[in-house]
């Protein structure tokens, strides 16, 4: 009774240890751009919960993965078929119907309207108003405050001047 005890606890122990090498696995098959299939639903969702936060953003991995997961979710066997897993040289995977709504949209040309008109390239209407009110108050102060400066040793320059003249 304790040897099949031990033999259970053993097996266990291997099992546990066997499915998170699976999940790991998986993620190293990713990111070397190898084929993901052939694995069980559990797999992938362990792959998916051990998958590290920057692999998750910046590669295609756990698209990739949840695609695997949801066809093993969806397969009669319960593993993800050969085919659709492997991750492809386009750094944005689309479906059928959006590269069709894509083809479409570049066949045809859109006209868009801005506030009921035609946007011109290159020309910008710009009036003082949105220069000014887009400045800091206290960039707007001190402009104000250079200006009023400059003016003023203008002014007392043109008043030695005209002395100087009188004189």
């Amino acid at each position: 009774m304790v040897v099949l005890t031990l033999v259970l606890a053993l097996a266990a122990a291997w099992t546990t240890t066997a499915s998170a090498d699976v999940g790991e696995t998986i993620i190293e098959l990713c990111k070397e751009h190898r084929s993901i299939a052939g694995y069980t639903f559990a797999d992938y969702q362990r792959a998916l919960r051990d998958m590290a936060a920057d692999l998750n953003e910046y590669s295609e991995c756990a698209e990739l993965v949840a695609r695997a997961e949801e066809a093993a979710a969806t397969s009669k066997t319960g593993v993800a078929p050969a085919g659709g897993v492997t991750p492809s040289e386009h750094p944005l995977v689309t479906s059928t119907s959006e590269r069709q709504a894509i083809r479409r949209a570049s066949l045809t040309p859109a006209r868009v309207s801005v506030g009921g008109r035609l946007p011109v390239p290159g020309v910008a209407h710009v009036d003082i108003a949105s220069a000014v009110n887009d400045l800091p108050i206290p960039l707007l102060a001190t402009v104000v405050l250079l200006c009023g400066g400059l003016l003023l040793a203008v002014g007392r320059g043109f008043v030695v001047i005209v002395r100087r003249g009188r004189s």
